[in-house]
């Protein structure tokens, strides 16, 4: 089954309940619930781990890596997105903020396209 991409706006409105192709609403299922105050980020490293499994880090990351691909699909500009999604002002950070844009954009596809058939496999307790 494959489910489309919910967009919405503004972009800091993107929330934890998109819904991107081949990993449906495990995300919503996996992410935790973020504070009322929409400046909170989640503490993240400036290229994420790049291994051939999600990791937890991803996992942590997965609203993140959401909210990144719905801001690309709607043609958000990657300033606006690295400042919502993560905080950092590109005009004061410009080379960290486009590594971090690009890098957690990458690992977005990736789990798009073939990393989300790890979520499917069943955890060990």
């Amino acid at each position: 089954m494959v489910a489309a991409i919910t967009i919405r706006r503004p972009l800091d409105a993107i929330s934890r309940s998109s819904v991107v192709p081949g990993i449906g609403n495990l995300v919503t299922l996996m992410t935790q619930k973020q504070p009322e105050n929409s400046s909170w980020v989640r503490p993240f490293d400036d290229c994420p781990p790049q291994l051939e499994r999600i990791s937890p880090y991803d996992e942590m990351h997965l609203a993140s890596y959401l909210r990144l691909l719905d801001a690309e699909a709607e043609g958000a500009d990657w300033h606006e997105a690295v400042a919502v999604i993560f905080g950092i002002d590109p005009l004061q950070e410009l080379e960290r903020a486009k590594r971090v844009y690009d890098s957690h954009l990458a690992r977005a596809h990736w789990i798009r396209e073939q990393g989300y058939r790890h979520l499917l496999e069943p955890r060990m307790q």
